[in-house]
């Protein structure tokens, strides 16, 4: 399969397209969306492709002398040299499960690092590219292989993008993982609240009018409805099927099991190597094997005795 009909494969089945923004966007089902000089590149709920927009002449050039990897796409603007670049990757980053934020914020430090090295337009939201696929725009496949993260990690500095307490910039996915971290947060709180959810319906309902309204109110560049629609969803669904009361206590339940499970063999394995140690060393009281494995001479005389 070539880059441009995995492209074309992996597009919504009904992606926002236009020829003109001043025409204003439109949902059509995709083998007419596909004609569209403007096309969604991505679904809501998975990205296949990190896009970027820069904004100059030698936009096709200049990912190689900023020392960026190679784009997969390249969609160029015949008029004035204006582009989309796409990374296409190798596994796409889902959106999905309402509680997995680390990949997405992963997801996110990278895309901020290499729009900033591209100097790429920060205010691009990634709803509509340069399609690809319409004979308008010149197009190039530079790099037929699709990356991972940590791929195109390699050619960045993430520094202070990975520290997951901080909010990353309003740059390119930066918003969708600040308002994925702010939306489940505030989910988590109204789940256990005394209100009474009438139905996970109701609840996700709820969950995707608080992204919108922070949406509203938080970014200079909104993100668009697909967008905060899919957040809701996967955020509402998810934190109401494992953290209403009988889901949460299901959840705490397992992870008191699951660090049971972990201690015991720690303990377990420990245990064998006092042991091991007492027989390779005969003569070592209790109190000196307690030393060596940094633990109380209680401790050992009960591993020696094979109670954990």
């Amino acid at each position: 399969m070539t880059q441009l009909e995995r492209f074309s494969e992996t597009l919504p089945q009904k992606p926002y397209c236009t020829d003109n923004y001043l025409n204003g966007i439109t949902i059509r089902p995709k083998e007419q969306a596909i004609k569209k000089k403007f096309i969604q590149p991505n679904n809501p709920w998975n990205w296949n492709y990190l896009v970027f927009d820069v904004d100059r002449p030698e936009a096709s050039l200049d990912w190689f002398d900023l020392g960026c990897p190679a784009p997969t796409i390249i969609s160029q603007n015949p008029d004035n040299g204006h582009a989309h670049i796409f990374y296409g990757l190798e596994t796409p980053v889902y959106t999905q499960d309402g509680a997995r934020n680390k990949p997405l914020r992963y997801a996110g430090a990278v895309s901020v690092a290499l729009s900033r090295k591209l100097e790429a337009d920060p205010s691009y939201n990634g709803l509509l590219s340069k399609n690809p696929l319409n004979p308008h725009w010149i197009t190039e496949i530079i790099d037929p292989a699709l990356y991972t993260l940590k791929g195109l990690a390699g050619y960045l500095d993430l520094g202070e993008l990975i520290d997951s307490r901080k909010h990353l910039p309003e740059t390119a996915l930066g918003r969708n993982c600040t308002l994925f971290d702010e939306t489940r947060f505030w989910a988590y709180r109204q789940i256990r609240s005394p209100q009474s959810w009438l139905s996970e319906d109701f609840f996700i309902e709820s969950v995707t009018e608080y992204a919108g309204g922070y949406n509203a109110l938080n970014f200079a560049i909104k993100l668009p409805y697909s967008e905060i629609k899919a957040i809701g969803k996967s955020v509402g669904r998810w934190t109401y099927r494992n953290m209403s009361y009988q889901g949460f206590r299901e959840w705490g339940d397992n992870r008191r099991n699951k660090s049971i499970r972990v201690r015991k063999a720690g303990a377990f394995e420990k245990a064998e190597q006092v042991k091991l140690y007492k027989q390779t060393h005969p003569e070592a009281t209790t109190r000196a094997i307690a030393e060596v494995f940094d633990c109380t001479a209680m401790t050992v005389s009960r591993y020696i005795r094979g109670i954990l």
